[in-house]
């Protein structure tokens, strides 16, 4: 196995020339069924940035005041890189850290304010949330994304412990048993088993998943409930959420109120 990521940062910085315009074009097709306003005049902020696909595709649908930060040094590097390549403005793009007191206090308020799989994954997800949720103007959006609780968290949470711990041997037999477990999906479904490592609709191959779901810690999750309630608390409004099942990540669209 030639990738061993030691971070998120370094899986997206191995995935970055698999990025090309049609995967840009699918992204922001995916965000036009959330945002569809004109934004052209809206300010955003892309917390915990990753590959910078996603502040790209924002980019693609209006958006030209766009602030792109995140805690791994590896992801701000290909996020400066997409920027360079693919880009037409110039984004706002700096290393930090959400659960930054100080940054949230001298950060501007933005018309939307966006965070896709990422605060979950900060060690406090419920202060990342909150903090996130600061950056919201009055009447601004709050968009994001967090894995939905279910009975099988404690064993998916082992999991990655186990990963994380292990030597080299463990860890590749843990990447090839969740690449079997896939081939083994495709051939139930009578597909070919051997053409796994599809490209999924957002994000990454289904190899790079994997990587990325195995070194996904700290890892928190929450209900739908959970959610709602915790940003009501907040003055925000649910406008619209699209559900998963346990171990997905669940989309909550928010308007401050």
């Amino acid at each position: 196995m030639k990738i061993l990521p030691k971070s998120f940062g370094s899986n997206w910085k191995s995935y970055i020339n698999l990025i090309d315009q049609n995967k840009i074009e699918i992204m922001a097709e995916d965000l036009k069924k959330w945002i569809d306003f004109d934004v052209s005049n809206m300010s955003l902020i892309d917390i915990g940035c990753g590959s910078g696909l996603s502040s790209l595709a924002f980019e693609r649908i209006g958006f030209r005041d766009i602030t792109s930060f995140d805690v791994d040094e590896e992801s701000v590097e290909v996020t400066k890189e997409m920027n360079s390549k693919f880009s037409k403005i110039k984004w706002n793009i700096f290393q930090a850290s959400i659960l930054d007191d100080q940054l949230i206090k001298n950060s501007k308020k933005m018309d939307i304010v966006y965070s896709w799989g990422v605060l979950h994954h900060t060690g406090n997800m419920w202060k990342a949330i909150e903090n996130a949720s600061l950056l919201v103007k009055k009447n601004g959006y709050f968009f994001i994304a967090i894995y939905t609780k279910g009975p099988n968290y404690q064993n998916h949470l082992n999991d990655k412990i186990r990963f994380k711990n292990g030597g080299l041997l463990r860890k590749k037999f843990m990447i090839y048993l969740n690449i079997l477990v896939h081939m083994k999906s495709r051939l139930l479904l009578k597909k070919n088993p051997f053409k796994w490592n599809r490209t999924k609709r957002r994000g990454m191959n289904v190899y790079h998943d994997i990587l990325d779901w195995l070194v996904g810690l700290p890892y928190e999750v929450a209900s739908p409930d959970e959610i709602e309630n915790f940003c009501k608390k907040l003055s925000f409004k649910l406008i619209k959420s699209d559900i998963t099942g346990e171990a997905g990540c669940s989309q909550y669209f928010f308007k401050k109120e």
